[in-house]
């Protein structure tokens, strides 16, 4: 029996020239999708009714990041999640699962919270300069003048000239000045910064551990709730991935571990990492700062077909940015729309929109992208 939406009678022809002279337009289109859509849930979407809205519109993969709500909202989001995948199985009448993954949040390095005095944002003008401290007497005393980092080791571990990236790589800074827990820098690239921002250094490998207390106790509600993935950040090598395996012991083996590779480090020891890894995903745009953004497109080629050659499919990170400047679709984050009706609305024509962008990555060696809602 012929399937919905293939061109069967076309398949059969003795060239290309015939094949496309046997394409039917009157058939329905392909019954099924070949890129899998990662939603990372927020906020905006932390209800049932918008959750269903997002499975119906093509979301494949729940992701809660532990970065941000306490555990108990990060429990409750999964049982929603759950909950939202029941119901819309019954309205379809068949099993439409919808996976659900913790994102953890490891080896992130983050500014602290902005104080009063300054509101939710400080501004960050381009050529004045700007101190970073471990200093935990700022760490909710962020300044346009201080900023806590929330890494004891970080000042240390730095050195003059170096890189300093904030807020998705929005803001830059220049190192001029180091001291013992203290670093005096350049602002290169201003811009308005929030509270608890990541801090990325480009090239810069820190000694610190793989998984902080937070991040076990995370590991250890993602076994009790039986959640089907583990996202490993900061994957360099081999090491964090056998760390976290060992820490799901026997009642977490069933849970798949994705690495994200977001270092030139990751890229080097690629190979080893896939060894342990249950999946990957190339995160382009740490990536892309490390090996330079015009080296980036052989890189992301090169890490594909070497995963292809181990039989992996990699996830693609980050491409949506690119469907965006397409004028495919927009990034939520950037709405200020706080009338909560117009969210939910948008987080689901958001996820609609990645649906169609998805059609512009011609790339058959993609399984997966990821959207941050």
């Amino acid at each position: 029996m012929e399937l919905p939406g293939q061109q069967l009678y076309a398949t059969h022809a003795s060239s290309r020239l015939d094949y496309m002279l046997n394409l039917d337009i009157k058939r329905p289109p392909a019954c099924q999708r070949l890129t899998g859509i990662f939603c990372v849930i927020g906020k905006s979407c932390s209800d049932i009714e918008t959750l269903e809205k997002m499975i119906s519109v093509g979301m494949n993969v729940a992701v809660i990041n532990t970065t941000f709500g306490t555990r108990d909202e990060n429990i409750e989001m999964i049982k929603m999640v759950r909950e939202a995948t029941k119901n819309y199985s019954e309205v379809m009448r068949k099993n439409c699962p919808v996976a659900v993954a913790i994102n953890l949040a490891g080896r992130k390095i983050r500014t602290g919270h902005i104080s009063d005095t300054y509101g939710t944002h400080v501004d960050l003008k381009e050529g004045e300069v700007v101190r970073l401290t471990s200093d935990e007497t700022y760490k909710d005393r962020c300044s346009p003048y201080t900023l806590y980092v929330d890494f004891g080791g970080f000042v240390q571990q730095m050195k003059r000239g170096d890189r300093v990236l904030l807020d998705n790589e929005r803001i830059e800074l220049r190192v001029e000045v180091i001291s013992t827990t203290t670093m005096t820098c350049r602002i290169e690239r201003g811009g308005l910064l929030g509270s608890q921002k990541d801090v990325f250094i480009p090239n810069v490998v820190f000694d610190m551990p793989n998984f902080t207390d937070n991040d076990r106790l995370d590991i250890e509600m993602a076994v009790r709730q039986q959640v089907d993935i583990i996202v490993a950040p900061f994957v360099h090598n081999s090491s964090p991935v056998k760390e976290l395996k060992s820490i799901l012991g026997p009642k977490g083996k069933k849970i798949f571990i994705i690495s994200e590779i977001k270092s030139l480090e990751g890229y080097r020891n690629f190979e080893e990492i896939l060894e342990v890894s249950s999946g990957v995903i190339v995160c382009r745009q740490e990536l892309g700062t490390d090996v330079q953004p015009k080296k980036l497109i052989l890189a992301q080629k090169n890490l594909i077909a070497r995963a292809n050659k181990a039989l992996f499919t990699p996830l693609l990170g980050h491409v949506l940015r690119q469907c965006c400047r397409l004028g495919a679709v927009k990034r939520y984050r950037h709405q200020r729309d706080d009338n909560n009706r117009n969210k939910r609305f948008n987080v689901v024509s958001y996820v609609r929109s990645v649906w169609f962008a998805l059609t512009r990555v011609k790339s058959s060696l993609i399984n997966s992208a990821v959207v941050r809602v």
